[in-house]
């Protein structure tokens, strides 16, 4: 955008924008459709209350409309679906209805409980077998001390 005169803030902007949002813009995106730099952006939701809270429910929307996916996604959901045959030999085509399934996703399903339930099912740090080192070096001298093979094959 050019330098001069700022634009102009109109009344059916938060409208545009709550619904711009729902649709999964993001504010770079709204600015871009107002013709408007980021920081013209950021200025109008912090001086224009109306447009700000429109922005706020596009984006609430948006997310909420996302998690309610990722929760089918997790557990699995079925769905009406068609397929249509038709042979050259036929008149009209076949339309056939069916109930498809979609199995649940065990890896999102693991993802989405370690978030929300990272007490119980959070992984241990793995430090890639080095507190165990001192451990197995100690047992190892111990055998050769000892005489025996220090891989403990004997």
């Amino acid at each position: 955008m050019t330098a001069g005169a700022p634009p102009k803030y109109r009344p059916e902007y938060p409208e545009i924008a709550r619904k711009a949002y729902e649709l999964g813009a993001v504010d770079e995106d709204i600015a871009d459709m107002f013709e408007i730099t980021i920081r013209t952006f950021y200025r109008w939701r912090a001086t224009h209350k109306e447009f700000t809270a429109a922005c706020e429910i596009g984006k609430a929307f948006a997310d909420e409309r996302v998690t309610a996916s990722l929760y089918q996604r997790v557990c699995g959901y079925e769905y009406n679906a068609e397929r249509v045959f038709m042979f050259s030999q036929w008149e009209k085509p076949l339309i056939v209805r069916y109930a498809k399934r979609v199995i649940g996703d065990p890896r999102m399903a693991l993802h989405w409980l370690r978030v929300r339930q990272a007490a119980k099912w959070r992984i241990p740090k793995d430090d890639g077998g080095k507190g165990d080192l001192a451990e197995i070096l100690a047992a190892a001298l111990a055998r050769v001390a000892e005489g025996r093979d220090p891989h403990g094959d004997d």
